[in-house]
């Protein structure tokens, strides 16, 4: 199995080994909300609508989870995490408030990365979303 630049194997390698930094990120997840109002930059209007609408079978939209809430807190949500085997990223989107949170950690479910993750989330929520 052939690697990555940064020693991952490739099947673990997200979008086809996409790289950004999180400013890079952080402006995608901007152009997502903007795309959910219709005023996305990167792609055309119904790109946004395949994205961020569930598909037939699934809870997942073209990657992104839709949930109608999340943790007491009134959505619709657009959720996406992964890990590579050494980070764990989430990001959460708030589309009715404009708003969300990108939240990494440099450890995994068996390091703790997870519960980090979700403890920073938890505190993070109420002020992103009233309560549902």
């Amino acid at each position: 199995m052939t690697n990555s630049d940064e020693g991952v194997p490739l099947m673990y390698a997200p979008a086809g080994n996409l790289h950004m930094n999180l400013h890079d990120w952080a402006q995608f997840c901007l152009d997502q909300l903007a795309g959910s109002r219709g005023g996305g930059k990167l792609l055309a209007p119904a790109s946004y609508r395949l994205m961020q609408t569930v598909q037939p079978g699934g809870p997942v939209a073209m990657d992104w989870g839709v949930q109608p809430s999340i943790a007491g807190r009134k959505g619709p949500v657009f959720v996406h995490g992964g890990s590579d085997g050494n980070w764990l990223a989430w990001v959460v989107l708030f589309p009715a408030t404009n708003n969300g949170v990108l939240v990494t950690a440099n450890a995994t479910d068996d390091m703790g990365g997870d519960k980090a993750t979700q403890a920073v989330l938890g505190k993070l929520f109420p002020s992103l979303s009233p309560a549902k």
